[in-house]
């Protein structure tokens, strides 16, 4: 027998050819049909390899993927849970409901379910956090505080077998925008205002229609039936309506004060006639209907507010961190830290250890700064040589300032401000036309102007018959130098500020009535001519407590010292000085200033101010009968402050300029919110596996 061969050469017309198989003696082929089968298998068989390998790596991209997904959500859910536990512990401390930014920093500053300190990373405690398929996250917060806000920086990282995603979020907690400055003239208390007023818009220069004018009182009002008084706008009364005898009025159709005619929140001087201002209707939901010019008890709850936001407080310029309604040190730092403009004019900067020498403001010393003023400042300006200004200045403490004004920017001083002339824009002039907020190069002109203590615009120190012309005739809060407008005002403020710490007040018969407006937390801020003067309080035997209405009953104002009596401020009370704090300048110069501006003045020339004025505390405006004004103030811009005193017999002009709220950019902290700003995802770390 001959071996099998698996090939059998095979001659055929000259050509050799191979065949497969196995083949016999014979030459027969034996188990083709089987090296094809395990061809076949081993072809199946790769592909089934491929085909395993190509489902695994699918699976585990899956899996991958499923792990992307669980790690990231799982990271926002830790750090959704990190944030939630801040904030509701904040609510919960303070009885559900926002508080102050103050009580923010000082709930972070020490709680009972994590303590944030300032400046350092620290981990948010997630024991309580169940995640899918027991993943582990770890969460840490950064704290940074800033003048106006505080920041929460939460990072939050969460791993899931190999996969770790990493999630940033940036909460800002602040308060909301202040609004005031939407208004030509916002005050707790208005009182000698409304006797010769004509409130407008600086637009009705441009002889075109513009938006009506805004004004409102948070707390009182009192308004002679006999006013010569107009407002080309609305009107808010969120308390109290009353006539000078403290009669609360219902509406102002006993009272000859008239409005004007608008559509659509605008009014057309080719159209437009005085009316009567009618209280506005309630509408079938309870709130006040939009576009009136009056409104009588209106809402003090924002949603209800139908006819615009009315702010309910005055925010300190200065964040009062510590409440005490004081500007502390750290808290004019963080303001200063963000000034950075500029200004240029004649003058002076007085380091707070030093004194002002001169008597007389007809100065030609250059002076300029930069972002912060580090002391008292001088200045003064010419319409050949204004006052430039550009972006927004910090004086570490008080600032007199007269003359021509151009560019546009704001002074913030930590102290007093006083206004010793005329403060006007250097506008161009064409056809004998001023082009208001406008300088002959082009410039834009707007002045904003707030303080931490008081803004005193004019003479406020001349008593009741003293002399307008001698330095020597001087009130200083003490009863052997003369009463006056002043002190009348402030102790008005007073009043309403010593009421809310009394449980009784007296009521008609001598007989003490209970107070509803009594607060025993409240801290009260008294003003003070002098440091040397008593705090007067406006109370007399003439006065009495209307414990229903919450008013006081009697006369408008006091006449004499007789008519009030001197407090004792008690505990957590403040004060705030009208004249300088320090002696870097005195009242007696103060006067100087001003016998020198009246000097100098035209006879029967109105006293002018062009700015936005603002403050916290209490702003005096005056010009006085007797002077080269004759009475006369016109003041185009904005008036709002806690408290405002306006002393202008031969009238009062206030033309609101609304360019001017962008100056300044306060926020009302007392209740904070908290938003996300921003949500970053860090590069996820993972190992895969193919």
């Amino acid at each position: 027998m001959k071996p099998y061969s698996p090939f059998i050469p095979i001659i055929s017309k000259g050509k050799l050819t191979l065949t497969l198989g196995l083949h016999d003696a014979t030459g027969r082929r034996h188990g083709g049909a089987l090296v094809l089968s395990l061809l076949l298998l081993l072809m199946v068989g790769i592909m089934s390899g491929t085909l395993l390998l190509i489902q695994l790596r699918r699976g585990r991209v899956k899996l991958d993927y499923m792990n992307k997904i669980a790690a990231y959500y799982g990271a926002e859910g830790a750090l959704n849970y990190a944030v939630e536990q801040v904030w509701d512990g904040f609510l919960q401390a303070n009885g559900g409901s926002p508080a102050s930014l103050t009580n923010f920093r000082q709930y972070l500053d020490s709680n009972s379910v994590l303590d944030i300190k300032p400046d350092s990373w620290v981990a948010v405690p997630s024991n309580s956090l169940q995640l899918t398929g027991g993943a582990a996250a770890s969460v840490s917060v950064l704290r940074t505080d800033e003048p106006t806000r505080t920041e929460l920086r939460f990072r939050s990282s969460v791993t899931v077998l190999s996969h770790t995603e990493t999630l940033e979020s940036v909460y800002r907690i602040e308060g909301e925008p202040f609004e005031g400055f939407e208004f030509g003239l916002l005050s707790n208390n208005v009182s000698c205002i409304f006797c010769h007023t004509k409130i407008d818009s600086v637009n009705k220069f441009d002889g075109g229609p513009y938006e009506r004018v805004r004004v409102a009182s948070l707390e009182s009002m009192l308004i002679r039936t006999d006013c010569d008084s107009t407002i080309a706008g609305t009107l808010y009364v969120m308390n109290k309506l009353m006539d000078k005898s403290g009669t609360v009025l219902a509406d102002l159709s006993s009272t000859t004060l008239q409005g004007y005619t608008f559509t659509d929140g605008m009014i057309d001087p080719s159209s437009t006639t005085l009316i009567s201002p009618t209280p506005a209707p309630l509408g079938s939901d309870g709130n006040p209907l939009p576009g009136y010019n009056l409104y009588m008890s209106y809402p003090t709850t924002p949603a209800n507010q139908s006819d615009g936001s009315v702010p309910q407080d005055f925010p300190s310029v200065f964040l009062d961190s510590n409440l005490n309604r004081l500007v502390d040190d750290a808290e004019f730092a963080q303001v200063s830290g963000i000034a950075g403009g500029s200004v240029s004019g004649f003058g002076y900067v007085i380091p707070k250890s030093s004194s002002f020498g001169g008597t007389s403001l007809a100065i030609s010393n250059p002076v300029s700064g930069q972002g912060l003023i580090d002391g008292n400042l001088i200045l003064t300006g010419t319409a050949s040589s204004p006052i430039r200004i550009d972006g927004k200045l910090a004086v570490d403490g008080d600032v007199v300032i007269k003359g021509t004004v151009q560019g546009s920017g704001s002074i913030i001083a930590r102290g007093n401000i006083y206004i010793a002339g005329d403060l006007t824009y250097n506008d161009e002039v064409s056809g004998g036309k001023r082009l208001y907020g406008t300088a002959a190069d082009g410039t834009t002109n707007r002045l904003a102007l707030a303080a931490g203590g008081n803004v005193l615009v004019g003479d406020y120190l001349t008593p009741k018959g003293g002399s307008l012309t001698s330095d020597t005739s001087i009130m200083t809060g003490n009863s052997a130098n003369g009463f006056g407008f002043t002190i009348s005002q402030l102790s008005i403020f007073n009043r309403r500020e010593w009421q809310k710490t009394q449980p009784t007040l007296p009521g008609p018969g001598g007989i003490a009535v209970t107070n509803s407006t009594y607060d025993p937390a409240y801290k009260p801020k008294y003003y003070q001519i002098d440091p040397s003067s008593p705090v007067w309080v406006f109370k007399n035997s003439k006065t009495v407590w209307d414990a229903v209405n919450q008013t006081w009953i009697g006369s408008e104002h006091p006449s004499t010292f007789t008519d009030m009596i001197s407090i004792t401020p008690g505990a957590g009370a403040t004060t705030t000085i009208l004249n300088p704090s320090t002696s870097w300048i005195t009242a007696k110069q103060l006067k100087d200033f001003w016998i020198e501006d009246n000097a100098n003045r035209p006879y029967g020339s109105d006293f002018k101010v062009d700015a936005l004025l603002y403050t916290d505390s209490s702003i005096y405006t005056m010009a006085r009968t007797g002077s080269n004004t004759l009475g006369q103030l016109i003041l185009n811009g904005a008036l709002v402050a806690r408290d405002v005193g306006v002393l202008a017999a031969g009238g009062l002009e206030i033309n609101y300029d609304v360019r001017v709220k962008e100056l300044m950019n306060i926020r009302d902290t007392a209740k904070v919110t908290m938003v996300r700003t921003v949500m970053v995802r860090k590069s996820p770390t993972f190992t895969t596996y193919y």
